[in-house]
């Protein structure tokens, strides 16, 4: 038996609120914490003119194109000039897999438009050339460091796993900062809106930026531990679990996430409770030599809350497995894919599901304990045909 996570136990640690103000003076700092003049921001924001969503998405997918090289070593002298849009799941592989007339169905195409369709989240296709990329790397070091699981013939290793595990790592690093930058984009939603409604927008905001700065914390420092691994050529920290399937399954994702309940439903942390480390686990669906993989990845060893949701995978019957992980990666990655007739020719009922676990966790729908444990569609029956880990 494991021992408990600190912030089983652990009070929640609320962040410092912002306390809403019709009238303050005019030169102090806002009460909605943008760091402006109150007169420059929200004085008299119920008269402005409503910001129009398309110039909202615009100003918001701009902080996603400011890139940079997420490779350990990178720098001027090291970096070629370009900073490319790499993919997270290989063109080549994995995703060449699932693509019908050059497009894919995309979970995170269909959240980006959140705004737009008002709330309401569905993948949408997607064409496969910029699906699963992020301006996370520049054209050399995408290619060097990648080139051992992006060639024909690569099979499941330490070493290919933490590779995958890498770019996971450096995917979501990215995607935490650039939605950070973007929520002082996000404060002028409210803009000719009533101040109650103000006030609401304003602390939601608020509290997901508070959020998110605490999950960048962790991210910052898991990095860092992932750079040191590689600059050392030193894997033993890192642990490793990946099954090869004897098919190809229809979804591919890439990412990185919290272990928060396992798939037995057992509560593993509580986010945002005491100030241990939370632990995170990567996890890539992609397919390697001609096979679908699901690949779990973490720095941790044999004694925390990600080898215990690894442990509770492993025990899962072979037959479970392959219908496990396509939920798993509904509910926690927002980076899955899947085949467009795939997709598409499944019951309704079935679909309803999966767009369900894309909410969870969300805002939109709290993650329930029996998220991973309760899998009542088999999106797959494909059987497990090796062990890594």
């Amino acid at each position: 038996m494991l021992p408990p996570h600190p912030s089983l136990s652990a009070p929640f640690l609320e962040p410092q609120p912002i306390y809403p103000v019709e009238n303050m003076s005019p030169y102090k700092p806002c009460w909605c914490g943008s760091d402006k003049k109150w007169k420059w921001c929200h004085k008299d924001r119920d008269k402005r003119p409503r910001i129009k969503i398309g110039r909202l998405l615009s100003d918001m997918r701009e902080q996603f194109s400011q890139g940079y090289c997420s490779h350990p070593d990178a720098g001027p002298e090291s970096c070629s000039q370009k900073i490319i849009r790499a993919h997270t799941i290989q063109r080549r592989g994995g995703l060449a897999e699932i693509t019908e007339e050059g497009h894919v169905m995309s979970v995170k195409a269909g959240v980006e438009d959140i705004f737009e369709n008002e709330g309401r989240t569905a993948p949408k296709l997607d064409g496969v050339r910029g699906a699963s990329t992020f301006n996370g790397f520049c054209g050399f070091h995408d290619t060097a460091l990648f080139r051992p699981v992006e060639v024909g013939g690569t099979t499941l290793s330490l070493e290919s796993v933490f590779l995958l595990t890498f770019r996971a790592i450096a995917y979501e690093l990215f995607t935490k900062r650039a939605a950070l930058r973007g929520v002082p984009i996000q404060r002028e939603m409210d803009s000719g809106a009533p101040f109650p409604i103000q006030a609401a927008i304003q602390n939601e905001l608020h509290l997901n930026a508070e959020g998110m700065k605490r999950g960048l914390a962790d991210l910052e420092t898991l990095k860092d531990r992932y750079d040191t691994a590689y600059r050392q050529n030193d894997l033993s920290e890192f642990s490793v679990y990946a099954i090869e399937f004897e098919e190809v399954l229809p979804v591919v994702a890439c990412g990185a996430f919290h272990t928060e309940i396992d798939f037995e439903g057992n509560q593993l942390q509580r986010l945002g409770r005491g100030k241990a480390e939370f632990e995170q686990i990567a996890f890539n669906l992609t397919t390697l030599n001609g096979v679908s993989v699901a690949a779990f990845g973490w720095l941790g060893g044999i004694g925390g809350p990600s080898a215990a949701f690894v442990e509770s995978f492993k025990r899962l019957p072979d037959s479970a497995k392959s219908t496990a992980v396509i939920q798993l990666a509904f509910e926690q990655l927002e980076n899955t894919y899947m085949k467009p007739s795939w997709w598409l020719g499944l019951p309704d009922e079935w679909r309803n599901f999966a767009i369900s676990k894309t909410r969870s966790g969300t805002g939109l729908a709290d993650r329930e304990k029996g998220a991973l444990a309760n899998r009542p569609f088999p999106f797959s029956t494909a059987g497990v045909r090796s062990v890594l880990g």
